[in-house]
Formats: structure tokens, sequence, C-alpha cells
């Protein structure tokens, strides 16, 4: 069997979601033949899919942020302004190939629905939020309605569309029918790593995959060589050296470290937290201006007892006294109620094996 799947160019979780729900087909289904389909990070994709065929091609959804972190309406729109237009041309472009696979995952690029429609191929969305949604969120409006309404007709077409915890509930309400909740989509697999867990309180410091708080956090690392009594894991690329630092290669998967220290210090991307829950690290996320993903991440996290946030300005001017207060008053109960949690984390191979008995 042949399968496709269409990875969003906007962030780096679809690639970790799709890693791991790739890893349990090619379990289940040995000689599955699979072509990832993605532009802005193909050489991570390169290394994340093994043995899968790779195109790098643009797949129709953008994404522009100011320098804290919050939607740049002004580009966002400019970029859909023609979406529609582009949309179908996009489906057109794709129509002759597509037809050689058995099935299509999207994740989440709308034009792989009506595209598998049209060859008759079983086709299934993964995704923890959709752009309909999102764009719906922000105000003002970015994205026409008419825009929106074309998206939600796409997702429409599919045959399934899996959502994990924390999915908003308005999601699952639009898309009833389509949608099946699963347990949190995580990597069985994990890469050797050269650190491993020590005496110290362990920190790991990491920004999303497209490096969204970058110069945030470039300011605020340069006070922990002042916090003795942690020890901090931090990218290479802000050339820090103390004997509290070990450094991460750059083009190392970040996630990988998540199981070997103490707490987590990051941006309230959905695949970050679903890696900490699953490996039972609490969290401490940072705020992100008007972004309603984050903002709902935000919520569960806190209302579940699994993580705190703080402001990206504290985190920034105030690392050491954050942490300090943190670790004294509110990491000990995050850490109890992490222990406790009854979260399944087998969403991956769920997914797997629905889409097969489907197309089997």
């Amino acid at each position: 069997m042949k399968c496709k799947v269409f990875l969003s160019d906007v962030g780096f979780g679809h690639l970790v979601r799709q890693r791991a729900i790739f890893e349990e087909l090619t379990r289940l289904e040995p000689e599955l033949d699979v072509t990832v389909q993605t532009r802005t990070f193909a050489d991570a994709a390169r290394r994340m899919f093994n043995n899968a065929e790779l195109i790098e091609k643009f797949n129709n959804i953008e994404w522009a942020r100011n320098k804290d972190g919050s939607p740049d309406l002004a580009s966002i729109g400019s970029f859909f302004n023609d979406y529609l237009t582009r949309s179908v041309g996009f489906i057109a472009a794709e129509e002759n190939s597509i037809a050689k696979y058995d099935f299509v995952i999207s994740d989440f690029v709308y034009e792989a629905f009506p595209l598998a429609r049209k060859v008759a191929l079983p086709v299934f969305g993964v995704a923890h939020f959709t752009w309909d949604w999102f764009f719906s969120k922000l105000y003002p409006p970015p994205v026409s309605y008419d825009v929106i309404k074309q998206m939600q007709h796409y997702a429409q077409m599919a045959d399934v569309m899996y959502f994990p915890p924390f999915t908003p509930k308005e999601i699952l309400s639009f898309y009833e029918g389509k949608a099946i909740q699963v347990p949190f989509i995580v990597s069985k697999d994990k890469n050797d790593i050269a650190f491993k867990r020590n005496g110290n309180f362990n920190v790991l410091i990491m920004d999303s995959g497209a490096n969204v708080l970058s110069e945030h956090i470039n300011l605020a690392v340069q006070q922990i060589n002042e916090i003795k009594d942690m020890h901090f894991l931090i990218s290479d690329r802000y050339h820090l050296e103390a004997n509290n630092i070990t450094t991460i290669p750059e083009n190392h998967f970040f996630s990988d470290y998540i199981p070997h220290v103490d707490l987590v210090i990051t941006r309230g991307g959905f695949n970050t937290i679903s890696e900490c829950i699953a490996h039972r690290t609490p969290i401490l996320l940072i705020g992100e201006s008007s972004n309603p993903e984050i903002e709902q991440n935000l919520l569960f996290i806190k209302h579940e007892q699994l993580g705190s946030f703080v402001s990206l300005e504290r985190f920034v001017y105030s690392l050491k006294t954050v942490l300090s207060s943190f670790v004294e008053h509110e990491y000990p109960q995050i850490l109890a109620h992490m222990r406790d949690h009854e979260y399944e984390i087998n969403g991956a191979q769920i997914i797997a094996e629905d889409i097969l008995d489907r197309v089997r």
C-alpha cells in the first residue's frame, strides 16, 4: 500500500505528531510506502521519517508573527487574499499524481480532502486545532468569511478527523460525525542522548520548532549562570557556557530530553505539552499574546494542574525570581498531579490501527 501525508508548513508539531503515527503505521504494515509532502521543515522531515519519500512543496497554509509571537494580522490577511484561487490551482496541480496512492493523511492541509475525494481515496485528518477555528478567533479577523467557509467545506470531506485531548470543544462540536477523539499522540521511539538525569534540579528551556520566542529566550537565559542550585539544558544557538549549563545541538529533537529533566520551560505548543504529560514532567509555560491556540493550552494545563505559566515579560526580565518562587510554591503540587494523571498516550497506535482497518 501507498500513503501520502500532507504536512502544514506552519509550526513543527505536525512533524512530531506524524512521526509517531508513521512509526505505528509502518510497524503494523511493514511494506507500507509513505510519501511526505512539506517544504518549510524538509530537513527535519528527512531525519524524522526514515525510508519515506519526501516531496519538498509548499502546502498552501501561511502564518506570520510579530516579535512577541502574536499573530501578524496584516501579513496573514495579505497571504489569504487570494487563497481561494490558489487553492483551486493547488488541487489541479496535485490531481494527476494523487491517484497512485491508496490513502491520504492531512495534518492539516485542507486541499488534501477534496483532492482525495476526486479520485475516491480514503482521507484522514489529524490536528489539535483547525485553521478555520483559529482564524475565526483572531480580532480583527484577518481572513475572510468566504475563506473560512471554504476551509470548513473541504474539511467536511474527510472520512475521519482525529483530535487529541485539549482540542477546543467548538471544533469537536462543529465537526461532529467526522471527529474522533484519541489519546495524546507521542512517539514511542526515542533517540539516545548524551545527557542523563543527575542529582541536580534539571531545567530544559526550549523554544518551538519554528523558534517563535528565540529573541526572548536569548535575553532570559543570560541570567541562568546566576542560578547556582539548578542545572539548565539550552540550545547551543545561544552560545552560553557555565558549570550549570548543558548545551544541546540545535539540530537535536529537544523533546527527546524531556524524560531526563525535572522541569520544562517552553512556549505552550501542544506537542511539547503532550510530551511532558507523557513523561510526567512538570511544565512552566511562557505566555504568548493574542494567540488563541496557546491561550487554550494554557487554560487547560492550569485547570488540570499539570503546569503553570509565566508572562513573557517576567520570563525575560525576572527568570531567577520566577523560578525560585515557582519551585517553592507550585512545583510540588504540579509534580504530584503529573505523577497521578490518568491520561493515555497511545493516540498514534489507535489512529494507525483505525486507518488500516478502514483501508485494508
